[in-house]
């Protein structure tokens, strides 16, 4: 004979159970449509920017048109600009992946995911 407790609990671990694979069902939509998105990164007040997409794959560079000229003679800068935009691309990426996660996690009863 189960005891109340154990019905209790049972069934806690359940519900439990199935709140985790609805809010891993979401993790996965919201990942999907975050690599479909695209990020853009700047670097020298607009001279240079990276367009990613979500998954991380450069897609494009741009350099104003306006400042090819002196980026051009200079190619170390030039070099500096875009992996600065494509770090600046990154890290709008990883600050909306987590901004969709906290959304999707809150009022898990986990520490840290909230």
């Amino acid at each position: 004979m189960k005891s109340k407790r154990l019905d209790n609990v049972n069934g806690g671990q359940n519900n439990l159970t199935k709140k985790l694979q609805k809010v891993q069902g979401r993790l996965d939509e919201a990942s999907k449509e975050i690599s479909e998105m695209t990020f853009i990164g700047i670097a020298g007040g607009g001279a240079v920017e990276v367009m990613v997409k979500g998954d991380k794959t450069p897609v494009k560079i741009k350099i104003k048109e306006e400042s090819k000229k002196d980026l051009t003679k200079d190619t170390d800068m030039l070099l500096d600009l875009i992996i600065a935009a494509f770090n600046d691309s990154l890290q709008k990426i990883d600050d909306y992946t987590d901004q969709e996660i906290a959304k999707i996690t809150k009022g898990l009863p986990f520490p840290g995911l909230n």
